[in-house]
């Protein structure tokens, strides 16, 4: 006897299964939907956790002291392995001390050593915080030594497709596993404002950043109706995370103003990252500027705590920022002597009582 063409509506109760399996499937689907529908539609081929999670370590606010250089050293040497890259969020030494070349120098004889490709975002105490007059030469020295510096050592342009500020040579932009990375000049400190050249600067990484993300970010909310014309290719980003040093303030709000307004009125559901250093204390800011896609992480500095360890995949994590940027902060791995040295970075605080910063 030939098999049924028509399903069963109800389950068999048969105890024990048939020896003969089906001659031929059912053709005719179920007339039921899911119980739970899929909430983003696929646009391309599945994809694993793995192939698209980053994994990278930050460190910022270092090397301010002796002690800090023997740290910075084991901390390069030991870099998780997971560690695709590393990133430098600005401020290689203190603030207001020469800015002479040795200083230049020491970093970047403890970076070079790093097994994987390091990048480098400018802080204002190796840059405008340098004394008055060594402003233009400290801005030199950091050219010298950390333009492009993914590149001098390590060849990272095999490794990431990466794309230049033509205006600003140092600010850089790559997508790596759905997710765009931009590094941004972006400093505290002392503003120095000759013939307006601080406000420029801020708009032009404003519209570096801006361009990137319009080139690259796909909205999930355009993915379904086609709009923007954009197709997902290996190109496309499903997240953003921005490396600057500076904390947000108003005397950034030239850059952070329109930022708030591109994320609030235009790129509306995709998660995004502001990693940076700077404050010398430890805290994270979900909901940023009341958006929730928007988060921001200041990083502790220094040595006390151990490496930085991000696990960034906001293509499987769309909607849950604290996993689409996840933070791993290794703190078990803290020696007492550590946790005691006082140093460039304070001891750690929760985003509760994380210092105030300008409303921009």
């Amino acid at each position: 006897m030939a098999p049924s063409d028509i399903p069963s509506t109800s389950p068999t109760t048969t105890q024990l299964p048939t020896n003969v399996p089906s001659q031929r499937p059912s053709f005719r689907p179920s007339q039921l939907p899911s119980d739970m529908p899929s909430f983003r539609p696929t646009n391309g081929p599945t994809t694993t956790d793995e192939a698209t999670l980053t994994q990278f370590c930050v460190i910022a606010d270092v090397p301010y002291k002796q002690f800090e250089v023997a740290e910075l050293k084991k901390q390069i040497a030991t870099m998780p392995s997971e560690c695709e890259f590393l990133v430098h969020l600005g401020d290689i030494k203190t603030s207001g001390s020469d800015c002479t070349e040795d200083k230049y120098q020491l970093l970047d004889g403890i970076l070079n050593k790093s097994l994987v490709p390091t990048f480098m975002v400018a802080g204002d105490n190796e840059w405008n915080d340098c004394p008055a007059a060594q402003r233009d030469q400290g801005w030199s020295l950091w050219t010298q030594y950390y333009m492009h510096y993914h590149n001098v050592h390590w060849k990272a342009r095999r490794m990431f497709d990466f794309e230049y500020d033509t205006k600003r040579k140092e600010n850089f932009a790559f997508v790596h596993k759905r997710t765009l990375f931009v590094g941004l000049n972006l400093v505290g400190g002392t503003v120095v404002d000759l013939d307006g050249a601080w406000h420029d600067r801020l708009i032009d990484n404003y519209r570096f950043l801006r361009d990137q993300m319009r080139r690259h970010v796909v909205p999930r909310e355009r993915l379904e109706f086609g709009s923007y014309g954009r197709k997902v290719n290996a190109t496309s980003a499903d997240g953003v995370v921005l490396m600057g040093h500076t904390q947000v303030t108003d005397s950034q709000s030239a850059f952070f103003n329109p930022l708030r307004v591109l994320l609030r009125d235009e790129i509306t559901d995709v998660p995004f990252l502001y990693l940076h250093g700077d404050g010398h204390l430890w805290f994270y800011r979900l909901n940023q500027w009341n958006l929730p896609h928007v988060m921001k992480v200041q990083t502790t500095g220094g040595t006390v705590d151990p490496m930085l360890v991000m696990k960034v995949n906001p293509h499987l994590y769309p909607n849950t920022l604290a996993l689409a940027f996840d933070l791993d902060r290794r703190l078990h791995l803290q020696t007492p002597s550590s946790s005691n040295q006082t140093s460039s970075a304070t001891k750690t605080t929760s985003m509760l009582s994380a210092p105030k910063e300008g409303v921009v």
